[in-house]
């Protein structure tokens, strides 16, 4: 199929795109503050992801409950999530 392409596009120059991605990626790490919120952004992620391997394993092994429980678990860490931004 790549080949193809080639045949067809003849004498005609083909573009790379990716060096656009790699300027404006150096670009948003060059920025402090970008550079700052992403740090955070990333440190976030990290704990929400901590926090979900944490729950499986205490709701799968301490307390040696299933699928459902861990749901109902979750569902409990949402609603006291959005209830601390409702006060």
């Amino acid at each position: 199929m790549a080949l193809l392409a080639f045949e067809l596009a003849g004498e005609q120059t083909v573009r790379h795109h990716s060096g656009w991605r790699i300027n404006a990626t150096s670009n948003l790490w060059l920025d402090p503050w970008i550079r700052y919120a992403l740090a955070l952004q990333f440190i976030a992620a990290i704990a929400g992801a901590q926090m979900l391997v944490n729950t499986v394993g205490y709701v799968q092994s301490t307390l040696q409950l299933g699928k459902t429980e861990y749901g109902w678990a979750m569902a409990a860490f949402s609603i006291d999530w959005f209830r601390t931004f409702q006060e």
